[in-house]
C-alpha cells in the first residue's frame, strides 16, 4: 500500500521493560522494511489520576519512562528507536496548556532525540473562539481559553482532517476550509512545528457495524486531493487497517486499497 509511517498510539513503556529483545526485534523489522512508527511511551491514565476530571501530576509518568532506561544512562532506551512519541490523544480534551507543556518537558528527558508528536483531534479552534474560550472546560475546570495550543507542547502536531460529507452529500471543500483553519492556528503559534493530519472513514461504531461507512475509490482520491491542496502539512493519514470490520483491511475493500496505494505512489516522502 506504498504505507511508510504508522501512527500507534498504543503504550509501549511496560513491554518494552518486560521483553526489550522482542521489541527491538519488531522495531529493527519494520525499519528494515522502511517503515516508520509512532508508539505512546505513558498513558493518559498516568498524567491524570482519576479520569478526565482528575488531578494532574508527572510523578508515576517519570516512573514509567524511567522504567525504559535499562542501561541507567539517564535516556529512554527507546530514544530514537521509535521514529515518534505518540505523547497523547485528543489531547485538548483533558490537559490544558501548561500541562501538555510539563508532559513535553517530562518527556523529552527520556527522549532528547525522538520528536514528540500530540494529537489535538478536531478541537483545535474552539480554544480560540470567541463563542467558546471564556466558558468552563467540561472536564478540568478553567476555561477553554486554558486549553489553547501554544509553544513548547509538541515537535509534531497532528490534526484531524474533516470528513468530506456534509450530512450525506459529499463535500470535500468542507475539509480543506475547516482543515485550513486549523493549520492557521498552529502556524500562527509555531510557524515551523511540522503538521500531520488524519481521517477515520465514519464513527467507530459505523466502521465495526456498517460496510456503507467505506468511503468509495474516487471519495478517497478527492479527499485526498483536497486534504494536500492545504499549504503547511507534512503527511497524511487514513485510520484504520484491520482494527474494524469496515476499514482498510477488509478483503472488500480491494480498489480503495489500491487507490490509496496509487495515491502515495505519487507523493515523494517528506524528510
Amino acid at each position: 500500500m506504498h504505507v511508510n509511517f504508522v501512527l500507534n498510539n498504543s503504550p509501549i513503556t511496560r513491554l518494552f521493560s518486560s521483553s526489550a529483545q522482542a521489541v527491538d526485534a519488531f522495531l529493527d523489522d519494520l525499519h528494515h522494511h522502511g517503515i516508520g512508527v509512532t508508539y505512546t511511551a505513558v498513558p493518559r491514565q498516568l498524567w491524570l489520576r482519576g479520569g478526565k476530571n482528575g488531578v494532574f501530576t508527572t510523578e508515576e509518568a517519570e516512573a514509567a519512562l524511567k522504567a525504559t532506561d535499562l542501561n541507567g544512562d539517564g535516556v529512554s532506551d527507546l530514544d530514537g528507536r521509535i521514529d515518534a512519541v505518540f505523547q497523547a490523544h485528543e489531547v485538548l480534551e483533558w490537559a490544558n496548556h501548561d500541562e501538555r507543556v510539563r508532559m513535553y518537558q517530562v518527556t523529552k528527558k527520556w527522549f532528547p532525540n525522538t520528536p514528540i508528536s500530540v494529537y489535538y483531534a478536531g478541537l483545535i479552534q474552539r480554544p480560540v473562539s470567541s463563542h467558546f474560550r471564556n466558558r468552563p472546560h467540561p472536564h478540568r475546570g478553567g476555561t477553554w481559553g486554558d486549553f489553547a495550543y501554544g509553544p513548547g507542547e509538541a515537535d509534531i502536531v497532528h490534526l484531524s482532517a474533516p470528513r468530506p460529507f456534509d450530512g450525506t452529500a459529499f463535500d470535500p471543500d468542507r475539509t480543506t476550509e475547516r482543515l485550513r483553519a486549523d493549520v492557521e492556528i498552529v502556524r500562527r503559534a509555531t510557524p515551523d512545528v511540522p503538521i500531520y493530519v488524519s481521517t477515520s472513514f465514519a464513527h467507530d461504531n459505523k466502521m465495526r457495524n456498517d460496510p456503507a461507512s467505506m468511503w468509495k475509490p474516487e471519495e478517497i482520491r478527492a479527499w485526498f486531493e483536497a486534504v494536500r491542496s492545504v499549504e503547511g502539512l507534512r503527511g497524511v493519514f487514513l485510520r484504520s487497517y484491520k482494527r474494524f470490520a469496515f476499514d482498510l483491511g477488509n478483503e472488500r475493500f480491494g480498489a480503495q486499497r489500491a487507490e490509496w496505494a496509487r495515491l502515495g505512489s505519487l507523493v515523494t516522502p517528506s524528510p
